[in-house]
């Protein structure tokens, strides 16, 4: 049985110091992946005119606008998969 993403029941229970490593190494995982995304935004942004002509100078802030969106929605979801945040999920945009 899980509860709030840790296992309870039956089995041998984990002790304290392997929790915490594991949810130190969960939340280094969700960090890394939120870098990720916030590098691929900027780099979308700082690279714009290497995937996009002149001509769609005047969408560059639609566009990254839009990516943004998509960024913060794909940021919800990485925390969103989270065992700390499953018992009581907030929206990204309410936890910074």
């Amino acid at each position: 049985m899980s509860l709030c993403g840790y296992k309870v029941g039956g089995g041998v229970a984990e002790s304290g110091w392997e929790m915490m490593a594991d949810e130190e190494e969960e939340v280094e995982q969700i960090l890394q992946k939120l870098q990720e995304l916030v590098d691929q935004l900027y780099s979308f942004r700082d690279c714009y005119f290497e995937t996009h002509s002149v001509e769609d100078a005047e969408r560059k802030q639609e566009d990254v606008r839009e990516e943004m969106e998509k960024t913060l929605q794909q940021m919800e979801e990485v925390v969103g998969m989270s065992p700390q945040t499953t018992c009581n999920p907030l929206p990204f945009t309410e936890m910074w």
